[in-house]
């Protein structure tokens, strides 16, 4: 049940991401979205990419130390 709401979710995302592709919170949650489940590969340097754009980008920030220490 849990996964059907992120598959929603990233659905729901990816349509968001279309109007407004730079949006750093939508990036973001898709990349949260993307570790629930389960596709995790690349995700380091997709959040590095969104705080070198917006360095103090907080979501991205903590979602980048949480995945740096493998929470």
């Amino acid at each position: 049940a849990e996964e059907d709401n992120w598959v929603q979710t990233m659905k729901l995302i990816t349509k968001s991401l279309h109007y407004n592709p730079d949006n750093p919170i939508y990036r973001t949650l898709e990349i949260e979205a993307k570790i629930h489940l389960g596709d995790s590969i690349g995700i380091g340097e997709e959040l590095k990419s969104i705080i070198d754009l917006y360095p103090s980008f907080q979501p991205a920030i903590d979602l980048l130390k949480e995945v740096s220490i493998g929470k």
